[in-house]
């Protein structure tokens, strides 16, 4: 049944990558396709070990300083609301990606003025707050409503921060509650940074494992708190240059929540690398009359949709030379190299 499975599956993607927009006959095939990969996902993740969180979540609370490169960011809007509360990554000493539909609106207009941005810690003591500076830089692309496998899908922001951060420095002097922060980048999925052209490390999505998810989003219990939450053992899928994760089926509940646009998936590479390979965009796909996985949410959704980072990663060059920040995330890769005390 799995291979069976996996075989549609890839005849779809073959599909999906001759023609994009769809007919009535493709769209059928494409929800064959994902129910099977669904069902697929069932029977391989109702026997597997799940890790339980507070409340019966398949996430788990983590002390943010094992995941020094995952920030809280604030996204203070340009008009009359609060602000956003988004997940973002540390990519160099003063650039922070995270998803783009939290500062851009459908045609590229900013909607947010600015990021106050939070490296967490233990406590709010030793909390590390910097603000963003400049204008934010990225890409909006949706696929068409209630398809969300079809057209195009980029969705990211990249913008620079107040201050450089002392980032993989063994004579770190910044600090915060009288500790030393000790702050790392996270590598994307390029093969050669230095290049003029960059390309993925590898093409093989079955390269994906060994994954885990990371948000400051909602719990199930309660609003965001300032807590992060991973989420391992989770299934990876990759259509269309976009990449979606199943919903638990052990525990019939999603994966992300409000607060979690722009979390980041990290993977090891072939080497043992963690690097990141998407961003959370949307849920798609809500269960009617299923117990909801988030504070402020009615019920459940069955998909959580990531942005690619390897079929975005020319958009976030471009972006990185428009900053004039290309030189000092080369700088940062050569200076951080592999971080061998950073677990998944």
């Amino acid at each position: 049944f799995l291979l069976i499975s996996h075989i549609v599956a890839a005849r779809y993607r073959c599909r999906m990558d001759q023609t994009i927009g769809g007919t009535t006959s493709s769209m059928v095939f494409y929800r064959a396709s994902l129910s099977l990969l669904v069902i697929t996902h069932i029977l391989c993740d109702a026997t597997s070990q799940v890790r339980m969180g507070p409340g019966g979540s398949t996430a788990r609370i983590v002390n943010p300083k094992e995941y020094p490169y995952v920030v809280e960011i604030a996204a203070v809007s340009t008009g009359p609301f609060p602000p956003t509360l988004l997940t973002g990554v540390l990519l160099s000493r003063s650039v922070v990606l995270t998803a783009g539909h939290g500062f851009l609106g459908e045609k590229g207009e900013a909607i947010s003025k600015f990021a106050r941005v939070r490296f967490r810690g233990t406590t709010n003591y030793n909390m590390l707050k910097v603000n963003s500076t400049g204008p934010i830089h990225g890409k909006l692309i949706h696929p068409p409503r209630n398809k969300p496998f079809y057209g195009e899908l980029v969705d990211f922001a990249l913008f620079s921060l107040s201050q450089p951060l002392p980032v993989c420095d063994a004579n770190n002097t910044l600090r915060s509650d009288g500790a030393p922060r000790k702050l790392s980048v996270i590598k994307l999925p390029v093969a050669d940074v230095k290049s003029e052209k960059w390309e993925t490390r590898e093409t093989d999505n079955r390269q994906l494992k060994d994954c885990v998810f990371l948000g400051y989003g909602e719990a199930d219990q309660g609003p965001a708190n300032g807590q992060l939450h991973l989420q391992d053992h989770i299934q990876v899928h990759s259509i269309n240059n976009r990449i979606f994760i199943p919903l638990n089926l052990t525990t019939m509940l999603g994966r992300a929540c409000p607060g979690d646009s722009g979390a980041p998936l990290i993977c090891r590479d072939e080497n043992g690398d963690e690097r990141i390979y998407g961003i959370l965009s949307n849920s798609e796909t809500s269960i009617p009359g299923q117990r909801k996985n988030c504070f402020s949410d009615k019920t459940t959704f069955m998909l959580d949709i990531l942005t690619d980072i390897r079929y975005i990663l020319p958009f976030i060059r471009s972006s990185l030379l428009d900053m004039g920040k290309l030189d000092e995330l080369i700088e940062d890769y050569e200076k951080c190299g592999y971080q061998s005390d950073q677990r998944i």
